[in-house]
């Protein structure tokens, strides 16, 4: 398998199981609070990249701040989308979070 289709493939996997999240976080904050599928995502994310994280050492890089700092805009982003999934649904929301790139 030659590299052009391995990024396909994973290309096709992501949108795939990225396409569950909108509907399982929809249903999810209907019976706990935002706040706490936040939490329990970022911190299950976090477990995932923490021994790649470890191995890199991004900290003795010099865009280490520019690391900071996109990732701390990128956690607002998924809060914001946790939290105003519970006031929307399902598919709107899902029209909202594909449409963010072109404002």
């Amino acid at each position: 398998m030659n590299h052009k289709t391995k990024g396909l493939a994973a290309l096709f996997g992501t949108v795939i199981l990225w396409s569950f999240m909108v509907v399982l976080a929809k249903d999810l904050v209907k019976t706990v609070e935002p706040t706490i599928v936040l939490f329990l995502r970022m911190w299950i994310a976090g477990l995932m990249f923490l021994p790649f994280f470890l191995l890199s050492k991004p900290w003795k890089k010099r865009d280490f701040k520019n690391l900071i700092m996109i990732s701390t805009l990128s956690f607002f982003n998924i809060g914001f989308f946790i939290w105003g999934i519970k006031y929307t649904t399902a598919p709107v929301s899902q029209i909202i979070y594909a449409l963010i790139p072109m404002l």
